[in-house]
């Protein structure tokens, strides 16, 4: 997807997990890894990068270790929609200006 912020900055947003009753979001490393990899190549080409999920991965876990090393290098942040602190990290990316993460990663729930 393709998204435009307040200012007129471009953001390409990566949505990751599966669209199905059984919500896995980034917690399968399959589909994490998968993500980091097209966000870092998308990066590369010059993009900003924002990942939307349905659950980050679990807390204390090396997949996000994983994350939160990308996060601001192969990807601006990752956002599970719906945890607390999200709809105030997305405004704060809709609102523009933003090159590099806002605040610390989210953990969701």
């Amino acid at each position: 997807w393709i998204a435009t912020d307040a200012e007129g900055g471009e953001w390409l947003v990566l949505v990751a997990g599966a669209s199905t009753v059984h919500r896995s979001g980034l917690r399968r490393s399959d589909v994490l890894f998968r993500t980091l990899g097209e966000a870092s190549v998308l990066t590369t080409a010059g993009h900003r990068v924002l990942v939307l999920t349905s659950d980050l991965p679990a807390r204390a876990s090396s997949a996000l270790t994983a994350l939160r090393a990308a996060r601001g290098v192969s990807l601006v942040d990752a956002v599970e929609l719906g945890a607390e602190g999200a709809a105030q990290r997305l405004a704060a990316y809709a609102a523009g200006g933003v090159t590099g993460p806002v605040g610390e990663q989210l953990t969701g729930r």
